[in-house]
């Protein structure tokens, strides 16, 4: 099945089959911290690799869930000890934009702390709403509860339809070449933005 498979995801499978689920945690401990890693594409690897019969189904959900729910304490802790102007002056650096914290600061004050339990299955969101719970000091011990009950299932879900991918891994590798390229785009489309950014700001600069 592995030559329907992108080069990306070739490697990605090699990876996660020689770290295990060491491998898993850390990926998600990276995306949870708000780096560009998108869990998907992992879960639905080692789904694949527990169908398999190289990985434990729910020793991928459990660590790749916890690894998520570790890292997402990073930007939670960055935003409690630095506060909201330190996110607003500096957060676009990191991607981290003024509109999604707005959008997810209105999540959290509508819904209080369950936001950060609903938050966690959807896109974006799922990693913003740790900053609005770090500005409003949730303790930390419920911040990593009701982001590990929020993600658990969405994690479980992802590693399952990995799993049962068997002989669909054909259109399933086309969707995550679709995933390789789509990033490709935005890594380049965020590369031109900085470069016309920095002219620009360079012309405005006194001589």
């Amino acid at each position: 099945m592995t030559e329907y498979l992108s080069l990306v995801a070739r490697w990605l499978l090699s990876l996660l089959h020689r770290t295990g689920y060491l491998g898993v945690g850390l990926a998600l401990f990276l995306e949870g911290a708000w780096f560009p890693i998108t869990s998907e594409v992992f879960l639905l690897l080692a789904g694949f690799l527990s169908g398999e019969k190289l990985l434990n189904y729910w020793g991928v959900v459990f660590s790749g869930t916890a690894g998520y729910t570790l890292g997402a304490a990073v930007p939670y802790l960055l935003a409690r000890a630095r506060g909201e102007d330190f996110l607003f002056r500096y957060g676009r650096y990191a991607l981290i934009f003024p509109s999604d914290v707005e959008r997810v600061k209105s999540w959290f004050q509508r819904y209080g702390e369950a936001a950060v339990l609903l938050t966690r299955c959807i896109p974006v969101l799922r990693n913003a709403v740790s900053f609005p719970a770090g500005l409003a000091h949730l303790p930390l011990r419920r911040f990593w509860g009701y982001t590990f009950a929020g993600f658990f299932p969405w994690a479980a879900a992802v590693t399952l339809a990995g799993r049962l991918a068997g002989e669909h891994w054909a259109r399933l590798s086309l969707w995550l070449q679709r995933v390789d390229d789509l990033l490709a785009a935005v890594l380049a489309g965020v590369a031109v933005a900085i470069w016309l950014w920095l002219v620009a700001r360079r012309r405005k600069r006194p001589v």
